[in-house]
């Protein structure tokens, strides 16, 4: 009902001179009057427009003021209307019935005004507060049925008046179960001490505290609990608010697990936001670079850049983040020393569960440097002599391969040489292997020193050596270098205090394409022009000549083989650098 609707009053009488005195009498106080000549009237009139209070007459034609008044409670919203009865009767058998109809209270007639104008403002004060209570039941109840938290109140016995929904559904217990015979010590082990009798300590009271609840079917779990005291006439009423923080509890475990594995895990941890700024780093990012988290947080990774990469690696980056949400590979970072080291690193993007957008990127990096300084010493192993430190066979052929390809690519010539130490056996026999290999340290050094930076020397075994230079020809410059290195291998070597040693060397050259242009024809070529340096007396150089070949191939048919260009027409390298060895 409106504020308006509150205040009618309605007038049941047969007598239209006494309704008119009314009608005028609670106009002046105040009210909007509504009449009615019967009781048959009355339900209709009230049924159209309810009234707050009721005058109504006992005695009338046909529908007595009692049998009005009990239909009249069954009228919507006629329990809560003030019914008060007029009769001209005053003894106890009418108040009785008339209390008994329903009514609120009785006026005899004739009415006394003073009277009657207190009874009816003190009616309508009575009903004003009734309904605002009712409205804040309402409300009150609106609040217990709708709070996700539950909500009971104990009275000093440990026993359970109200339980609201959320309580229900979280203990497993229906209302009537629990206000029955259910003390609080079912639900709250800790405070079974109120159906022992006992008050609760001051200390649990208005405090926020966690403990363990107990559900119908056995299952425990931790809930948060406050408790409050609240004192009324009939002693007092504790009022329980409790949350179940399972989830909550899982979730912290899981983050505190979550913590442990990222302070203790070796890998470095950098989480950052969507404007790659830094939030968070572990222990180990601090251990690998040097950087502390209050250094970093709130930097972008640029912090680290070694300055190695340029912009487009960066930018593949992100595209592939944008992309496919993850990227990882190795890279070069800078620790705070200024010193750089290689990495690998995982970058993840991490979504949003509900928006489906990037929250933040988690990178994950760990220091490679020692995987890379050991796959750079298994590298070396495998490609350079472990005596002179030179590229070894492997190393060579490889090499040999690719600069063929590339003086083809670039219709330039390049010229294979092949070197031998003369009397070197010699020398290894006589003063010993550590004093052989000092001499092969030496004259490793000496050739590096007769070339070019761009141009390759290396040891395919024993005293054997060959060098790879690219762009040189017979008539550019390739017997120049081949008389720089006779020269150098003519100096005394130093060996034992007060004695040096000499020795000498041999040389075959051949060249690309001139000669031939298949890697094993040029090998054999260079062979077969160092032989024809060592027949001839030996420190000398020797350049192929295609008559060379020819002698080869008259002696080869005349013992009866078939030579095929690209083979090796004098006994294999490495055997002969196994023999010397």
């Amino acid at each position: 009902m409106s504020s308006q609707q509150n205040n009618y009053v309605l007038i049941v009488d047969d007598d239209p001179m006494f309704r008119l005195m009314l009608d005028r009498f609670l106009c002046r106080e105040g009210f909007a009057v509504l009449q009615a000549e019967s009781g048959e009237e009355a339900l209709q009139s009230f049924a159209a427009q309810p009234a707050l209070i009721v005058l109504m007459d006992a005695n009338m034609p046909g529908m007595s003021g009692f049998s009005c008044c009990e239909q009249l409670r069954l009228l919507p919203g006629g329990e809560d209307v003030a019914v008060l009865m007029l009769t001209a009767l005053d003894d106890e058998s009418f108040v009785d019935r008339a209390f008994s109809a329903g009514a609120m209270d009785y006026l005899t007639k004739p009415v006394h005004w003073a009277v009657l104008r207190n009874r009816l403002h003190y009616i309508s004060q009575i009903r004003r507060a009734q309904n605002a209570q009712r409205a804040s039941d309402v409300r009150k109840s609106a609040i217990l049925n709708s709070a996700l938290d539950c909500i009971l109140t104990v009275d000093a016995c440990g026993g359970i008046q109200e339980f609201n929904p959320s309580a229900c559904r979280t203990f497993g217990y229906s209302l009537e179960e629990v206000t029955h015979g259910c003390g609080i010590g079912t639900l709250v082990p800790e405070l079974g001490v109120l159906n022992r009798g006992a008050a609760l300590p001051e200390t649990i009271l208005n405090t926020l505290r966690e403990t363990t609840a107990l559900r119908n079917d056995g299952s425990t779990f931790p809930v948060e609990m406050s408790i409050s005291w609240s004192e009324i006439d009939e002693g007092g009423f504790y009022t329980l608010i409790l949350r179940d923080i399972a989830a909550r509890k899982r979730a912290e475990q899981d983050l505190e697990l979550a913590a442990t594995v990222l302070a203790n895990t070796v890998e470095a941890v950098m989480i950052t936001d969507t404007q790659n700024r830094i939030q968070s780093v572990n222990p180990a990012f601090t251990e690998i670079t040097g950087f502390s988290e209050e250094e970093v947080v709130g930097q972008t990774p640029a912090v680290l850049s070694s300055g190695r990469h340029d912009r487009g690696f960066y930018k593949a980056l992100w595209q592939s983040l944008q992309q496919q949400g993850r990227w990882q590979g190795e890279i070069w970072n800078r620790r705070k020393d200024g010193s750089t080291f290689p990495e690998w690193l995982s970058i993840n993007s991490v979504l949003d569960s509900k928006s489906g957008e990037v929250s933040c990127y988690i990178g994950l990096f760990s220091d490679i440097s020692t995987r890379k300084a050991y796959e750079e010493n298994i590298w070396r192993q495998a490609n350079f002599d472990t005596l002179t430190q030179l590229p070894n066979r492997n190393h060579f052929k490889t090499r040999l391969s690719e600069s063929v390809k590339t003086a083809q690519s670039k219709c330039e010539p390049m010229a294979l040489m092949f070197i031998d130490l003369d009397r070197f056996k010699e020398i290894n026999d006589t003063l010993g292997h550590s004093q052989g290999d000092r001499l092969l340290v030496e004259a490793a050094r000496r050739l590096r020193n007769c070339v070019r930076e761009a141009d390759l020397v290396a040891r395919l075994g024993g005293d054997e050596f060959t060098a790879i230079l690219p762009g040189l020809s017979a008539g550019s410059g390739v017997v120049d270098v081949g008389q720089r290195i006779l020269a150098a291998m003519a100096e005394p070597f130093e060996l034992i205090s007060g004695e040096p040693s000499f020795i000498s060397a041999s040389i075959g050259i051949t060249i690309y394409p001139e000669d031939a242009e298949e890697v094993d024809t040029l090998l054999s070529y260079a062979d077969m022009a160092m032989y024809r340096s060592k027949e001839q007396g030996r420190n000398q150089l020797t350049l192929f000549q295609s008559e060379m070949a020819e002698n080869l191939r008259r002696r080869v048919r005349m013992e009866g083989e078939k030579w095929q260009p690209g083979q090796v027409l004098f006994p294999a390298v490495s055997d002969r650098a196994c023999q010397q060895e």
